[in-house]
């Protein structure tokens, strides 16, 4: 996964979370972070001040906590991050695969001459 997939599949988090995607800022700095960046690296680079760019931070990874169900961290949001974003992929490719084998079942409506087995298949059943 590459940095611009995973502030999509970040930005996509937060708007699920709290309605709103990611902000410039926060943007900005979970692509520093995916690149390891350290904060005050972050800040000098951008003209911030340091705390607030670690004020940022935690903030970010709180709400990415609350998104996953599990604390994120900086050291660890790479890894989280790519976890569900690969978790929801195999989960649509699963949706897909089951309407697909719905869909490509043959048709049953019609049985003549199966009155034995119908009977012991609802019996089973029952």
């Amino acid at each position: 996964m590459h940095s611009e997939e995973a502030l999509n599949t970040a930005s996509q988090l937060l708007v699920e979370l709290t309605g709103k995607g990611l902000t410039d800022l926060q943007s900005d700095l979970l692509k520093a972070s995916w690149e390891s960046q350290t904060y005050d690296d972050f800040a000098k680079t951008h003209q911030y001040n340091g705390d607030y760019v670690k004020d940022v931070g935690s903030e970010l990874w709180k709400l990415f906590s609350q998104a996953l169900g599990e604390k994120v961290t900086k050291k660890n949001f790479r890894q989280l991050l790519q976890q569900y974003h690969h978790n929801k992929h195999n989960k649509l490719y699963y949706e897909i695969q089951q309407k697909r084998d719905v869909l490509s079942k043959p048709d049953v409506s019609l049985f003549f001459g199966r009155k034995e087995e119908i009977n012991t298949l609802q019996r089973w059943i029952l």
